[in-house]
């Protein structure tokens, strides 16, 4: 058979291969849909290296694992009689430490000391979730967990970034047919909601091959130069704007998702402590603080312009939510801890704008455990 013949046949196959394997992977998804929502895909194991010039006060290669539920966190088991769930952003996430490193996970940790490790604490933050996002994770997650007893939320900043720099944020988007279908899609790796094909292996490699493909690759690259690249972008800034926008819209919203927030704690008998959000914004940050910064950058001038808000726009920005987040709770009467008004503004602190390195971390984890141990009543 000439060479020819038999490579073209040898492609048939393959193709026919290829097509078969797709189709029973549609049936597969098609016909045993999940049963549960995973934040994080189940069994995720990837580890970092971090670059210590880039990320100050980071070290070591950092593991990042889930359990069984997409959890960054051990598995549920019989023994532990006390759980805490901690939902954020990117700042509850701790992409970059190592697994051990976490606020979440030292809290487990110490608080086990105290309770013949009988504690667990679990972490579901993901980079770029706001309280839209946040609301469906305490509606699908509580619900299919065992007990939950504490619900930790450490909220504010992406409610702040999405309401001043998108240009299409609107405040009431979650009232829009379909919202909560592309919010699910966004809080959730593994979404029952979600339409079958996207259940799919062939589906999952595509995506992440789009991703890796994108400049946008979950920001987190394995070393966080990427971090470091949009710093110089922003230190090159060809316009800086000096004042906030208006953000009464964006506040009323805020404010409502955290009433919600809180029914849905109630309504599981869970209760919940809110933190507010701190962060490396001030006015006339040093030259190593302003090295560190690359938020901020106003999308409605289109993603090849360097607009930015000031450092202090920022600060006075993001002061606006922790204060309504503070207000909501004192009315509500819910345990209200403020890290912003607790950590200082610090290169010990964080490694960029507002995100955690160790001895952040730390900080942040002695914190909440000092609140816990002195049983403080509810804000109010």
């Amino acid at each position: 058979m000439p060479m020819m013949t038999r490579t073209i046949k040898g492609i048939k196959w393959c193709c026919l291969l290829f097509f078969f394997l797709v189709l029973f992977d549609l049936l597969v998804a098609f016909c045993f849909p999940p049963k549960h929502y995973c934040v994080w895909p189940p069994h995720l194991r990837k580890v970092f290296r971090p670059d210590p010039d880039v990320l100050v006060g980071i070290e070591g290669p950092a593991r990042f694992q889930t359990n069984a539920l997409g959890i960054r966190g051990d598995e549920f088991s019989n023994d532990q009689k006390y759980r805490i769930l901690t939902v954020g952003g990117s700042t509850t996430e701790c992409f970059y430490l190592d697994q051990a490193k976490t606020w979440p996970a030292l809290l487990e940790a110490d608080l086990n000391r105290l309770n013949q490790n009988r504690v667990w604490v679990g972490n579901v933050g993901r980079s770029g979730l706001s309280s839209r996002h946040h609301i469906l994770a305490l509606k699908y997650l509580l619900p299919q967990y065992p007990k939950i007893d504490l619900v930790v939320l450490l909220v504010g900043a992406n409610d702040f970034l999405m309401s001043a720099c998108d240009p299409n944020y609107d405040p009431f988007f979650q009232n829009k047919r379909g919202a909560v279908q592309k919010l699910c899609e966004a809080e959730f790796s593994v979404n029952p909601q979600s339409r079958f094909y996207k259940r799919t292996v062939t589906w999952q490699i595509l995506r992440w091959v789009n991703l890796l493909l994108s400049r946008y690759h979950d920001f987190q690259d394995s070393r966080g130069k990427n971090l470091e690249n949009w710093g110089e972008e922003r230190e090159h800034a060809t316009r800086v704007v000096q004042q906030a926008p208006d953000l009464s819209a964006a506040l009323n919203e805020y404010a409502r998702n955290l009433n919600t927030l809180i029914d849905l704690a109630r309504q599981s008998s869970v209760r919940v402590i809110f933190l507010t959000q701190p962060s490396l914004w001030k006015a006339n940050p040093s030259k190593e603080e302003r090295r560190l910064l690359w938020m901020g950058k106003i999308a409605k001038h289109g993603e090849s312009s360097r607009v930015y808000y000031s450092e202090e726009a920022l600060d006075h920005g993001l002061r606006q939510f922790n204060q309504t987040l503070l207000e909501v709770c004192k009315r509500r009467q819910v345990d209200c801890i403020d890290l912003a008004g607790l950590l200082p503004k610090s290169t010990s602190i964080f490694y960029d704008d507002m995100h955690f390195n160790e001895n952040g971390a730390t900080q942040v984890e002695k914190i909440i455990l000092r609140y816990l141990r002195n049983e403080r009543q509810p804000s109010g």
